[in-house]
């Protein structure tokens, strides 16, 4: 029974991750009971304004938090291994070996005076010889799509696209289970943006990896993704299929990111921006986060934080989720 019970472990289970400001008291969250499951190849959109707490999250689960942040309280299983309670040498051996990153912005993440390739070698060293590290670093840029003697290049000498394919390159130099991507198309021109949606597919399916985009662009998601999480100050506040939370989103932040986003087929004209901006941790109410903008907003809105619950299909925190 054991046994069937472990093969049955979702990959990556998290519960409850919650990050907050470094001394300011426990109102001040950034991040607020952030829950998830994925499945063994399965991937995962994270969606929602800038300052939402969705990159924040991301690096919570790297244990690679800036120090005015902290991890207040939270669970992460790989596979049922509790991860996050291991001391900093035995969590070097999940950091990119079971959890790898791939940076928003290649030319700040990549050392600007030392090469590609030697970049990559020393990600993969541990348990290599240096020659043995030099050859699967050139097997990794050809993965995907830089010729491996490119290596011998520096971070400037690439163009954008190069670089963000190289930072791919780097994320998989441990075998990794689960790749977070980090708005991996931003600032690349459209046709770019399409083949590294097209590299993260490809690679998804040929090496079975479970993978988290982070993206404001939900064309994006929708093309690479399964299930979407949308979030606002700091918590999830719907999350499903893909097709359902961007088909038929029920949260009204959700609809309005929806609305929000540029159709191929609709005149920049009637795009409907969100009025007003998320609010900073430490200004968030009682209620809904969202109450101060929410045109449908109500008494209950402004005194009741919503929990997520399951309706038509999707995950949803809101209180008027059924009448609307």
């Amino acid at each position: 029974m054991s046994h069937m019970t472990k093969q049955h472990q979702p990959l990556l289970q998290v519960s409850g991750l919650t990050v907050k400001l470094r001394g300011f008291h426990n109102a001040a969250l950034v991040v607020e009971d952030f829950s998830l499951i994925l499945e063994r190849g399965e991937s995962l959109g994270l969606a929602g304004e800038s300052g939402c707490g969705k990159t924040t999250a991301a690096l919570a689960l790297m244990r690679l938090l800036s120090p005015g942040l902290e991890l207040a309280r939270g669970s992460v299983r790989i596979s049922g291994e509790e991860v996050l309670d291991l001391d900093e040498q035995a969590f070097d051996d999940v950091r990119w070996r079971r959890l790898a990153y791939v940076f928003q912005g290649a030319m700040n993440a990549f050392n600007p005076v030392i090469t590609v390739g030697d970049q990559i070698v020393e990600a993969i060293r541990r348990d290599r010889t240096k020659n043995m590290a030099r050859e699967r670093s050139r097997e990794l840029l050809e993965s995907v799509g830089i010729d491996g003697h490119r290596g011998g290049a520096y971070p400037h000498q690439f163009s954008g696209g190069m670089r963000q394919r190289a930072m791919i390159a780097m994320a998989l130099a441990a075998d990794p289970e689960v790749i977070i991507a980090d708005e991996p198309t931003t600032a690349l021109d459209v046709v770019v943006q399409a083949e590294i949606l097209d590299l993260l597919n490809r690679l998804q399916k040929e090496r079975g990896l479970t993978t988290i985009m982070i993206s404001h662009d939900l064309a994006a998601i929708a093309s690479t993704c399964d299930k979407v999480a949308v979030m606002y100050a700091g918590r999830i506040i719907e999350i499903g299929a893909v097709e359902k939370v961007l088909g038929q989103p029920c949260h009204p932040y959700s609809r309005a990111l929806v609305m929000a986003a540029p159709q191929s087929d609709q005149d920049f004209r009637k795009i409907n921006p969100i009025p007003g901006t998320p609010p900073r941790p430490d200004e968030r109410g009682c209620g809904c986060a969202f109450s101060p903008r929410c045109p449908f907003a109500r008494d209950i809105c402004r005194a009741e934080q919503p929990p997520l619950r399951m309706v038509g299909g999707s995950t949803v925190a809101c209180h008027l989720v059924e009448e609307l």
